[in-house]
């Protein structure tokens, strides 16, 4: 069995999602408040359903997105690792600063060679620890049985094709098309892979729908390139 399969366990109920980590209680709490819109009601009005991954689609039983390194140094017991990790991804973004977004690649090229064996360990405990946002997915389901065109558009270094495992692990399928910036060079954070996006659908903003949680890059930059965007 795979130490991975040993460390982990969770209970839930509406409200919270709560994990056992080495007996450190991790917590994810999500308050679903009222609404003034329906989202139900505002699919209904769109063509094209664009989600964004992280904090949308699928959660982290972290409290921020390092914490994934900081669990991989007590995990292997190799002091120092979730710092160089850190300063890695900082030295990489500085390396290509030309460039919106650094590969998963370019980081580990940047880390001390003492950790650069974490890089696969880093991609499966990313597979193993990331799961469905239940309320989300009612959302998705909502809008695939309407018969919507669905896209997906996230901001990430990993690879492509382990996004798109981890979205088929979680039951996230029949999707069309999933924009990544780690693939395009183009992040929601500029506002660029929006404008790649309705270019590459060949289609007017509006038709389009998305949601995300991040208020700057899913719904101020979405809605400045004309999209109707929605902060969930």
């Amino acid at each position: 069995m795979s130490i991975l399969n040993k460390l982990f366990s969770y209970n839930e109920d509406y409200k919270y999602k709560v994990w056992k980590i080495f007996g450190i209680r991790f917590s994810i709490v999500k308050k679903y408040k009222a609404k003034k819109v329906n989202i139900y009601e505002e699919i209904k009005k769109h063509n094209i359903i664009s989600f964004d991954i992280f904090d949308t689609l699928l959660i982290r039983p972290y409290v921020k997105p390092t914490d994934l390194f900081l669990h991989i140094e007590k995990l292997y017991k190799i002091k120092g690792f979730h710092k160089n990790r850190i300063m890695a991804e900082k030295s990489a973004r500085g390396k290509y600063i030309d460039k919106e977004e650094v590969t998963l690649n370019q980081i580990y090229e940047e880390i001390d060679e003492k950790y650069k064996r974490f890089k696969e360990i880093e991609i499966e405990l990313e597979e193993r620890i990331l799961s469905t946002h239940k309320e989300n997915k009612k959302i998705y389901d909502y809008a695939l049985s309407l018969g919507k065109k669905i896209i997906i558009a996230s901001d990430m270094y990993l690879p492509k094709n382990v996004i798109e495992k981890i979205l088929i692990k979680n039951n996230y399928t029949n999707y069309y098309k999933l924009y990544l910036s780690s693939d395009l060079m183009l992040t929601k954070a500029s506002g660029n892979l929006y404008k790649y996006i309705i270019n590459d659908l060949n289609v007017k903003p509006s038709t389009i729908m998305h949601l995300g949680d991040n208020y700057h890059s899913d719904f101020e930059n979405a809605r400045l390139y004309g999209i109707d965007a929605f902060f969930i």
